[in-house]
């Protein structure tokens, strides 16, 4: 197994934590609080649980399954590009939903604070890989020809 490179854990700590959020209360207190997989979230709830298994997934094959090849581009934009729009969505949302008051107080719960630190995570791991040094190539020599 290959050792994971900094910018892959946080990767996959990222995608953890954004999937994690999804099961944890968004908002309200005691037996007033809802999840983002609760009705009251309608769709944004689902869309938020796609984009973390889209990002986790993203994380694993990256760290994991290095001969899986993911495509060039989705919808015109690059791998990298893609994490960053749905990992920066999750931010937001996640973000605003933190720093929501009602009537001065804060009803954020856990998810929505685990989800803009999840997506702040896959945003810095993109930028940590785009900066990364390029691997060294090997220092084994290849290996002799068969002989006839």
């Amino acid at each position: 197994m290959t050792q994971l490179r900094p910018s892959q854990i946080v990767a996959l700590v990222g995608g953890a934590l954004l999937l994690l959020s999804c099961f944890l209360e968004w908002a309200g207190e005691g037996r007033y609080s809802v999840g983002v997989m609760d009705s009251s979230f309608g769709f944004a709830g689902v869309f938020v649980l796609l984009i973390s298994l889209a990002l986790l997934g993203v994380g694993v094959v990256g760290a994991f399954l290095p001969q899986v090849k993911l495509p060039e581009q989705i919808l015109g934009f690059t791998i990298d590009q893609a994490v960053v729009a749905l990992a920066f969505a999750v931010t937001v949302y996640g973000f605003s939903i933190t720093f929501l008051s009602v009537r001065g107080t804060n009803l954020a719960g856990a998810g929505a604070f685990l989800a803009w630190i999840g997506g702040s995570a896959m945003i810095a791991a993109v930028i940590m890989a785009q900066r990364a040094p390029a691997p060294a190539p090997s220092e084994d020599p290849p290996p002799p020809p068969p002989a006839e």
